[in-house]
């Protein structure tokens, strides 16, 4: 379970660089019925990254996990160290994040905006 929400907090992550990548998405890996795309992004060295899976879990279930900060670095991997920010409600929060990667390029930081919402009709 945790190796697959792992996946889905690294599509969340890549989403806004996804956003601009091109249609043209290859696929890297299948294994484990998790399937890795990628697909060059204009203007950037950096690729986006798309992960389908099945998960046995709701909607609800895995919007928890991945909204509670405070566990993230037990099963994000290489995730160094996060910390809440802000929690603005329930459903939104601001939270830091350092990831760490190997020599000889340095760690990397950022800072997320998460925000929740279900639609009512489909209950997504």
């Amino acid at each position: 379970m945790k190796r697959k929400i792992l996946f889905i907090t690294l599509m969340m992550i890549v989403r806004v660089i996804s956003v601009s990548a091109q249609n043209d998405w290859k696929l890297q890996k299948d294994k484990d019925g998790i399937k890795v795309y990628s697909a060059e992004v204009p203007d950037s060295k950096i690729r986006a990254i798309k992960v389908v899976a099945n998960y046995d879990a709701s909607p609800q279930e895995i919007a928890d996990i991945v909204m509670d900060i405070n566990t993230a670095t037990e099963w994000v991997s290489h995730l160094k160290s996060s910390y809440l920010i802000k929690r603005v409600s329930q459903n939104e929060l601001y939270y830091y994040a350092e990831v760490s990667l190997p020599w000889p390029v340095l760690n990397r930081d950022f800072v997320a905006h998460l925000t929740r919402s279900e639609n009512v009709q489909t209950r997504t």
